[in-house]
């Protein structure tokens, strides 16, 4: 699927938790503690850290983190530019995100809760809403080949 989907690596999950045979690309995984991120960290280039804020979904699911936490862990190293925050990303808390040293975060619900995939034809609120978050966030704009990729991603989508 990554060369034929042009993506820019593959994700290691607990599904499927090993490299495959001769990968030499670049590879993410998920966490769900500060423990887990660290050994993560010795094998892949990008670590999603989960459950960073309430999430704003139906699921419930807390924060794992108290903000003294994640501060900690910034200034041990542990967060840095190759990890992403993940769970209740929102509007009101993704500046934190930055200023904790994460290197960019993963929005879910808070993006998607503005479509509805059943009913909805009409993306412009989620896209609105998602160069609200990039603003706010103030991280840069993604490379112009990614952005590109990302246009006709969203052009193709609509046109289904």
């Amino acid at each position: 699927l990554k060369e034929e989907f042009d993506l820019m690596g593959i994700h290691i999950s607990e599904r499927n938790p090993q490299i495959p045979h001769g990968y030499n690309g670049v590879t993410t995984q998920t966490c769900y503690s500060l423990e887990e991120l660290a050994e993560a960290k010795k094998k892949n280039q990008y670590v999603i850290l989960r459950d960073v804020y309430n999430t704003t979904s139906d699921s419930g699911s807390k924060a794992a983190y108290t903000h003294e936490q994640l501060r900690d862990a910034s200034r041990r190293g542990l967060i840095d530019k190759r990890v992403m925050a993940q769970t209740g990303i929102t509007l009101e808390n993704i500046e934190s995100v930055r200023d904790l040293g994460f290197g960019g975060a993963v929005v879910c619900s808070d993006i998607w809760k503005r479509f509805n995939i059943h009913s909805g034809m009409d993306f412009k609120d989620v896209i609105k809403h998602f160069h609200k978050l990039r603003k706010a966030s103030k991280y840069p704009p993604p490379p112009a080949k990614q952005h590109e990729k990302i246009k006709r991603t969203l052009y193709n989508s609509t046109r289904q």
